[in-house]
């Protein structure tokens, strides 16, 4: 086991866009309300794809499609065209074929991939609870270097978060 040396950063200052209510805010106990305040800048789209594996009605995919760029809308993301990142829509859960896509796209192809279940794209609808109450979504991602690639390059992984109550 290796051990490594640690410390508790202090939190950090949030910074609204200036025609918010309060400009700044230091967190306390993670949390913080975001009523009244606009995020100072939000994250652009610029090209992106969807991909389905199976047999889906097109008006399904059309009107899950539609709803996730009115969330994006919502939460003020720019999306500069409407072509769909390459998300992949499985017919199952079959673990080989996700592993086998998200391999592809982060190895060969170099590229962000989400992968959805067909279940959820029957039931497509806007997510509520960003709207009705604070939310943060955190991600976290683990990058490999590929099989042919020098041994020497390391793995990386990064952690991400929302930084407002619409999740932008």
């Amino acid at each position: 086991m290796a051990m490594v040396v640690a410390r508790i950063l202090p939190a950090p200052r949030l910074q609204y866009h200036t025609f918010s209510c309060d400009v700044s805010f230091i967190l306390k106990d993670g949390s913080w309300n975001m009523c009244d305040k606009k995020v100072t800048a939000s994250a652009t789209l610029s090209s992106w794809a969807v991909i389905t594996f199976g047999r889906y009605e097109l008006k399904a995919v059309q009107n899950f499609i539609q709803e996730l760029v009115n969330t994006c809308f919502d939460i003020e993301m720019n999306i500069l065209n409407k072509s769909s990142p390459i998300q992949q829509v499985l017919s199952n859960t079959s673990i080989a074929l996700y592993a086998e896509i998200k391999c592809i796209s982060d190895t060969v192809l170099g590229v962000a991939s989400q992968c959805v279940q067909s279940k959820h794209i029957f039931q497509a609808k806007s997510i509520p609870f960003i709207s009705q109450q604070p939310t943060m979504i955190i991600g976290a991602a683990v990058s490999h270097p590929s099989p042919s690639s020098d041994y020497t390059r390391p793995n990386i992984a990064a952690l991400y978060t929302s930084m407002n109550s619409k999740a932008s």
